[in-house]
């Protein structure tokens, strides 16, 4: 088992975000617990909104912070 930091994972995420920008992409779904972090990741460098798959299921209101 190979151990990855969260700036490994960011790194990796970074490093393969052109392969996301050819996309039309309005928002990120991640799967709850694990799936989340990486998900908040990809939204946070292409400036998309979030949610985890049970909101979208449940068609929840996106929200944001302050």
């Amino acid at each position: 088992m190979n151990f990855k930091s969260f700036k490994n994972l960011s790194e990796d995420i970074r490093s393969n975000l052109h392969a996301l920008h050819a996309e039309d992409i309005d928002l990120v779904v991640g799967v709850p617990r694990s799936g989340m972090i990486p998900a908040y990741m990809i939204g946070l460098y292409l400036n998309v909104d979030v949610i985890d798959l049970g909101g979208l299921v449940n068609n929840s209101e996106l929200k944001s912070g302050y």
